[in-house]
């Protein structure tokens, strides 16, 4: 996408989508769903209103299941697909069609071939399945176990990091609009490719689709031998800079039962640095890959 037209689309963009942290009202984002007799029940104002919250509004929403504590980890984990499935097809997340994922700490955050959610060290913000052909429109990640300290949920706004990069680096925007090798954390099919090649941003359906994961991109070149150039190198170090500073942050530590939908074309999604404790249940997030729109 050339620069003129990057500039276009987001002079023209909902204000909505450049939205300030400070200024989210959390409350204004959550949303109650029913539980009762053993049945999660989603009405379907509900269901409208956090689907506008994910594509036309701020980008995200945070669901409630009401008695969370009296359900068993098994239970909750059952209420989590059903929840997603509410909002969408559920997309397969590997080569056996599992269509979820358990996020928890499995090994160290040294070795860069492993996937980073199964760390609990420091990550960096992303978009899920930059690397994959069929990318999910939107994820939900449903939590069982919360940390024992950190771990907190973090969001941004590609819209504002953008228009923020916009304004100080005016200079170098053509990195935005190129392709680059990203190295696959796990493969979906078979025949996957380990590195395969994709660009960085696009406008899809009126708004902006980024594959953003700067550590398997920064792999991908590796493993291929192509090394980025000044231009690209400073574009990516100065925009992780952005996408991770804290006035363009969103912060928000799920509780047990609580589930975080976002849309995953432009909403940047990381957590902080946690530790589990041997005397409390692990951290653990269950994660869905929802088709929720034509993307």
């Amino acid at each position: 996408m050339q620069t003129n037209a990057l500039l276009d689309h987001l002079a023209s963009a909902n204000p909505i989508f450049f939205w300030d942290p400070s200024k989210l009202e959390v409350e204004r984002l959550c949303f109650h769903v029913d539980f009762k007799a053993g049945t999660l029940n989603v009405s379907s104002g509900v269901r409208n209103d956090i689907l506008n919250n994910v594509f036309d509004g701020p980008g995200f929403s945070i669901i409630r299941v009401p008695n969370a504590d009296q359900l068993t980890d098994n239970e909750l984990e059952e209420v989590s697909h059903v929840l997603a499935g509410a909002f969408g097809a559920l997309m397969p997340q590997n080569e056996a069609g599992d269509t979820f994922y358990r996020v928890q700490a499995k090994v160290s955050a040294d070795r860069p071939e492993y996937r980073l959610s199964n760390t609990s060290g420091d990550t960096s913000m992303h978009t899920d399945c930059s690397y994959g052909d069929e990318r999910p429109s939107a994820i939900s990640l449903f939590c069982i176990n919360p940390a024992v300290e950190g771990g907190e949920s973090m969001i941004a706004s590609g819209y504002r990091v953008l228009s923020e990069y916009a304004k100080s680096h005016h200079d170098n925007m053509s990195p935005l609009s190129r392709s680059y090798f990203y190295h696959r954390s796990h493969k979906r099919h078979a025949d996957d490719e380990q590195v395969a090649e994709y660009r960085l941003l696009d406008v899809v359906n009126g708004t902006l689709s980024f594959r953003y994961k700067w550590p398997y991109i920064e792999l991908g070149h590796k493993v291929k031998g192509v090394f980025l150039g000044e231009n690209e190198t400073h574009f990516f170090s100065s925009f992780e800079t952005l996408a991770n500073r804290a006035d363009l942050v969103f912060r928000y530590p799920l509780k047990r039962g609580e589930c975080l939908i976002g849309n995953n074309k432009w909403i940047f999604h990381n957590r902080a640095p946690y530790s589990d404790s041997p005397h409390a249940p692990k951290r653990l997030m269950i994660r869905h890959w929802i088709d929720s729109r034509t993307s």
